[in-house]
């Protein structure tokens, strides 16, 4: 009888605590995070997002980037309707994701949902923040429940639903949705005489989730195969030109949490306490969250990677079957992990303040919906005064109604005026990593339809690069095609060219790549280009592909002395691009725009940086650059 009382009463205190957990938890996240339109780097491509969400462009066809066509679900601003339709997703996901975890919870399995909410909880910044990846907790939670129970075919049906959307929302987010679910299917298919066709049907849409959910978006099959190409090649090409070196604090909290992980992980799959496929399924999560927090190595993107790895142990320990004698360790250790990583994450993000744990302001942003005017009239207050003193207010007037190209990425100036913002085809230029990027963008370009107007151009660069080394193909249809327009700003207005100059390259030297070493340009008193072979070697593809590449820098010396070093792509310096006439800043681009001369040209450069030494560097070519009339020197 005492054994049976206690049985009563541990059900009665974990079933409370259970619920109690839930309702927080519930609490934290009914919230939508909204924010004014202004002119930074990251709020440019959020109005992006929400700009181009309802065409005429379109994704795959018009314009790639990290995100998709529905991206405004997780960055809404107030543009058209976007906001109350984020609303109403996110309430719909909320109702979702508090159903899977009321089934997770259930019966004998209150232990793996009170970790799995305390995960919820301990990281729910996160989800605010990044809404992606409560999509990417809600696949989590339907393969729990899968694992659990295989062939089951409505938490199958939820990730089919939540893979679709996820593809249309964050590409790099579905990746991880879908390598979760390749295993899944793959430990399924081994057993196919065991699944069902309802299970088999289920299985092959969730895999088709994404296709499917473009289709429904544009049905189009070029505009997908643009769609998975343009984001492929910019999700390979963060990893290899976005990368920075995170601190060496950083860096050993992520090994301790990951080596802990994989050797539990590990020891659970010794004492068959979990499956191979779960397992799997886990150490793949930590990778792919290590990816996400640490190819770009700052605090805020570390802060991404902790609140990923309070998940991940509690994804692992949610697998166990809980029994009286299996209970108390893996809990114990799991927790301890959780809060591990909640103790770094406090390390970059203010975790110990009452505002992370208090639903407070979630429920404010909440509750402006139901002001909308109030509401509207406070963002559009707030934009006007990120935009006061912004450049686009010297030259709206100018533009009237026409169509314009913002280069290199302020697309948010499209909100100031009457004018339509013209995407370019990676939205910013910086995002434009590989030749073929490069290439898709000067296209887009020189076949828009109906024509550029005007392009409003600035000199504005990500991590020290050049802005048009960045994108030698798009720079060269830029200079080719278009001509300045007699403005006064900082900036340069340019307008077409008619006809556009016939630049053509023509080889006159090629010289050997040698690291470090100075290498000289020829002595030309007209425009010379020149090419750069990097091919990386296998050590480079698999750093690349399991963290990151180091940076390569470009370091040039001018007749007059002057010392220069920025990053360059590897793959886009394989085209032509200046150099003994290259802008350095913006009053060298104004006279090489407008006066057609350089003043102080590039005479040497050389290779350096630690990304370098993971390159076979071939030949440098230089050429002479026909069909324009720029002096040198």
């Amino acid at each position: 009888m005492q054994f049976r009382a206690r049985r009563a009463n541990w059900a009665f205190l974990s079933s409370a605590l259970f619920y109690s957990l839930l309702s927080y938890a519930a609490l934290l996240l009914f919230s939508l995070n909204f924010q004014p339109i202004s002119t930074t780097v990251d709020a440019s491509w959020v109005f992006a997002m929400n700009y181009y969400a309802h065409g005429p462009e379109l994704f795959g066809k018009d314009l790639v980037f990290t995100y998709g066509p529905l991206a405004y679900l997780a960055v809404p601003e107030n543009v058209g309707k976007n906001l109350a339709v984020a609303a109403a997703v996110h309430v719909a996901l909320w109702c979702v994701l508090l159903y899977l975890l009321q089934a997770i919870g259930e019966g004998r399995h209150k232990a793996s949902g009170i970790l799995i909410l305390v995960a919820l909880i301990f990281s729910n910044r996160l989800y605010f923040n990044y809404w992606d990846y409560l999509l990417v907790f809600v696949a989590v939670l339907s393969l729990v429940l899968l694992i659990r129970k295989p062939g089951d075919l409505f938490p199958l049906g939820i990730l089919a639903l939540v893979a679709g959307l996820e593809f249309l929302v964050k590409f790099s987010g579905f990746i991880l949705i879908a390598l979760l679910l390749a295993i899944y299917a793959a430990s399924r298919l081994r057993v196919v005489k065991q699944t069902s066709r309802g299970e088999r049907v289920m299985l092959l849409l969730a895999i088709l989730a994404g296709p499917i959910a473009y289709f429904a978006y544009n049905p189009s099959l070029s505009g997908l195969i643009g769609y998975l190409r343009g984001s492929l090649n910019i999700a390979a090409g963060y990893s290899a030109v976005m990368s920075t070196v995170a601190e060496p604090a950083l860096l050993r909290n992520a090994a301790v949490l990951c080596f802990s992980l994989a050797i539990l992980t590990g020891f659970f799959v010794y004492k068959r306490l979990v499956t191979v496929t779960g397992a799997a399924m886990v150490l793949l999560f930590t990778w792919m969250a290590f990816k996400h927090g640490y190819t770009r190595g700052g605090p805020s993107h570390a802060a991404i990677f902790f609140g990923l790895m309070t998940v991940a142990p509690a994804f692992l320990a949610s697998q166990i079957s809980w029994t009286r004698s299996r209970r108390v360790l893996p809990a114990s250790v799991c927790v301890c992990l959780m809060g591990v990583s909640l103790f770094f994450e406090g390390q970059v993000l203010p975790v110990w303040n009452l505002s992370w744990w208090a639903p407070a302001y979630n429920l404010r942003q909440t509750a402006h919906l139901f002001r909308w005017n109030q509401m509207s009239a406070m963002l559009a207050a707030m934009s006007d005064e990120s935009f006061k003193d912004s450049l686009i207010s010297q030259y709206s007037a100018a533009l009237g109604h026409s169509r314009v190209l913002f280069f290199p990425w302020d697309v948010s100036y499209g909100s100031r005026g009457d004018f339509h913002a013209v995407p370019f085809y990676t939205t910013q230029a910086y995002s434009a990593y590989t030749h073929y990027l490069d290439q898709q963008s000067a296209d887009h370009i020189t076949r828009a339809s109906p024509p550029i107007d005007y392009v409003l151009l600035e000199w504005k660069s990500a991590d020290t690069r050049n802005p048009f080394v960045d994108v030698p193909v798009t720079w060269n249809a830029l200079f080719s095609g278009f001509e300045p327009v007699p403005y006064p700003g900082e900036a340069l207005l340019l307008k077409p060219r008619l006809p556009p100059l016939p630049i053509r390259f023509q080889q006159i030297a090629t010289s050997t790549c040698r690291s470090e070493e100075w290498i000289a340009v020829p002595d030309r008193a007209t425009p010379v280009a020149m090419s750069l072979e990097m091919r990386p070697k296998l050590t480079g593809n698999v750093l690349t592909f399991l963290y990151q590449m180091g940076p390569v820098n470009l370091e040039v010396r001018t007749r007059n002395g002057l010392m220069v070093l920025f990053r360059v792509p590897p793959d886009t310096v394989s085209f032509p691009f200046p150099i003994n006439y290259l802008p350095l800043n913006i009053p060298l681009l104004h006279t090489l725009w407008r006066e057609n001369r350089t003043l102080d040209p590039i005479i040497a450069f050389r290779l350096v940086g630690p990304g370098v030494p993971y390159f076979n560097c071939g030949a440098i070519r230089f050429y002479d650059v026909l069909g324009t009339s720029v002096r040198v020197g």
